[in-house]
C-alpha cells in the first residue's frame, strides 16, 4: 500500500460523506483526521514524537470507524481500510 492509496481512500471517503446523512460533529472529526493523515503521510523522516502522533492518528481513525459502524457501514469500511493502510505504512 502506498501514500497514494491513502489519499485515494480519503478522497473517496470524503465524497461518500458528502452523500451521507452524517452529523456535523462526525464530519468535522473526519476533516481534522483527513488533514492530519495527509500531513503525516507527506512528512519526511521521523521525529522523537512521531510514534506518539502516529498512534494517535490510528486511534482517531479507529474511533471514527467505530462511530460509523452501526449507522454508516459503508463509511466504516473506508475507515477500516484507511486504518489498515496507515498501519502498513508505519503511520
Amino acid at each position: 500500500m502506498s501514500k497514494q492509496r491513502i489519499r485515494e481512500l480519503l478522497d473517496e471517503l470524503g465524497q461518500e460523506l458528502g452523500r451521507s446523512d452524517v452529523d456535523d460533529e462526525a464530519l468535522d472529526l473526519f476533516k481534522a483526521l483527513d488533514s492530519d493523515i495527509r500531513e503525516a503521510s507527506e512528512a519526511e523522516g521521523a521525529s522523537s514524537g512521531a510514534a506518539d502522533a502516529d498512534d494517535e492518528l490510528m486511534q482517531r481513525a479507529r474511533e471514527l470507524e467505530a462511530r460509523f459502524a452501526s449507522k454508516h457501514p459503508n463509511l466504516e469500511l473506508f475507515l477500516r481500510e484507511i486504518a489498515d493502510t496507515l498501519g502498513k505504512l508505519g503511520i
